[in-house]
């Protein structure tokens, strides 16, 4: 069954809102994180652990007052990073190769991976942060799942662009052979 121009258009429109409801969802618990962040900042000794070894137990301590300034400061670029991209899977030039359906199909799957990527990051940093505020061991377990998603995602993007230039570089040949 082939995709219409107008059903592509309902799709985006779609995805848009869909997309607007992950970046809250993320932007959310990175702002929650955040405020839970300043308000155990009080509570804390002068001097905590706030990075961590391979065993998930604090490697690196230093004073309470940048503790959170390395899991706060990653977690919000990341998300802007993913977003920036996400945005601007619907705007970049159209490849000739593909049909204007096939080009938001292109776009739809890269916005899901940095939708997904921005998923868990949330999640990894938010974590992060409560481990640092109670000073508890990073369970290994919990994090491990969400990161080899993300890593997963990644290369999924990672291999769609190669695909992609690939494509480019073989319709250029075709175009130049008589």
């Amino acid at each position: 069954m082939r995709m219409t121009v107008r059903d592509a258009n309902a799709r985006y429109t779609a995805y848009r809102i869909v997309h607007a409801v992950f970046t809250a969802l993320c932007f959310g618990a990175a702002l929650g994180g955040l405020i839970y962040a300043l308000i155990a900042l009080n509570d804390m000794p002068d001097t905590v652990g706030y990075h961590f070894a391979q065993n998930g137990y604090f490697d690196l301590f230093g004073d309470k007052r940048i503790a959170f300034l390395h899991p706060v400061i990653a977690e919000w670029l990341l998300l802007a990073i993913f977003n920036l991209v996400a945005f601007g899977a619907y705007r970049t030039k159209p490849l000739k190769l593909f049909s204007p359906a096939g080009n938001r199909r292109i776009a739809d799957l890269v916005a899901a991976t940095c939708d997904l990527l921005c998923l868990a990051t949330a999640v990894i940093f938010g974590h992060w942060i409560y481990c640092v505020a109670e000073q508890t061991p990073l369970r290994v377990t919990f994090v491990e799942v969400p990161f080899t998603l993300a890593i997963a995602a990644a290369l999924l993007v990672v291999g769609l662009l190669v695909a992609i230039i690939c494509l480019r570089i073989r319709a250029n040949r075709a175009k130049r052979t008589p």
